[in-house]
């Protein structure tokens, strides 16, 4: 009766039988009996992520691109739902809405780029007090109408 308990707790994930000349194998907790373990060069996911299937901001974006029809001013109209949804977002924060306007002043401040001189050429920084003197020294030649560079004084 041994040898039927022995093959029963081997078909239900138990230690299976030694009579193989190996030796006994452990089953357990992150330990699979050996014939359900993954073979070498085999994954576990064979056939992979199905062909087609889209990821969760692709199915959003495709949504949010879809025309639908709504009433502005008592004419029918097709907008984009994410318009609809910037519209009413834009027409909350209007009425004072604070949740509308801490997203609208969260989405301000992630768009916001730092201005510096190189990226924005309409903010000059202001130069040091040798090229200042410089300039002032161009300035003066090109109203005496004589040189362009500083004057030898």
């Amino acid at each position: 009766m041994s040898d039927q308990g022995e093959a029963d707790r081997a078909s239900k994930g138990g230690r299976p039988p030694t009579d193989g000349g190996e030796a006994a194998y452990e089953v357990g907790n992150k330990k699979p009996p050996k014939q359900f373990q993954f073979k070498p060069a085999q994954s576990g996911n064979p056939k992979g992520r199905p062909k087609g299937s889209t990821s969760f901001e692709a199915r959003v974006q495709k949504e949010l691109s879809k025309l639908v029809t709504v009433n502005k001013n008592g004419k029918s109209v097709k907008m984009r739902k994410l318009d609809v949804g910037v519209t009413r977002l834009v027409d909350r924060f209007m009425t004072g809405d604070l949740k509308s306007t801490a997203i609208i002043i969260g989405l301000g401040k992630r768009n916001e780029k730092p201005q510096t001189g190189e990226e924005n050429p309409d903010i000059v920084a202001m130069p040091d007090e040798a090229n200042l003197e410089y300039v002032v020294e161009r300035l003066k030649g090109l109203i005496k109408g004589g040189s362009v560079g500083p004057s030898d004084e």
